[in-house]
């Protein structure tokens, strides 16, 4: 089994229009990781598609938010042993997404373990169903 370096937990809650998904970033392990601010949604800004959305019809739910491929150190922050990092993210603003539609909603992304290392892990959420 390989091992996990950040777990991700994902809920939600629709106030007025907007669907709330909210992220928490968690370190579950003895050591320091590091987090690339752009795939945890650092300030609760998300700068590529980060969610794997499904429609109540097997559709694919298009992201039509903000893409940002620039890479550099200052983008990563140090996550210590037992640390979270929480953020929040409008979904309908940066998906394609209609009111009283059912969809299923994964945080889903390959998150490269630092800036410096090839090395890469998959972190993903459970997928939870969401009726918008």
């Amino acid at each position: 089994m390989k091992k996990k370096h950040v777990d991700v937990d994902l809920t939600f809650t629709i106030t007025g229009n907007k669907l709330l998904a909210h992220l928490v970033f968690s370190n579950n392990t003895p050591k320091k990781l590091w987090v690339n601010k752009f795939f945890i949604c650092y300030m609760n800004r998300i700068r590529r598609n980060l969610f794997k959305i499904v429609d109540d019809r097997n559709g694919i739910v298009k992201y039509r938010g903000p893409v940002d491929l620039y890479v550099s150190e200052r983008n990563y922050l140090p996550l210590y042993p037992g640390e979270t990092i929480e953020s929040s993210i409008v979904l309908n603003e940066v998906y394609e997404m209609k009111r009283g539609v059912k969809y299923t909603i994964q945080y889903w992304a390959i998150h490269p373990v630092n800036y410096h290392s090839w090395q890469i892990n998959r972190v993903a959420s459970v997928p939870i169903e969401v009726i918008y």
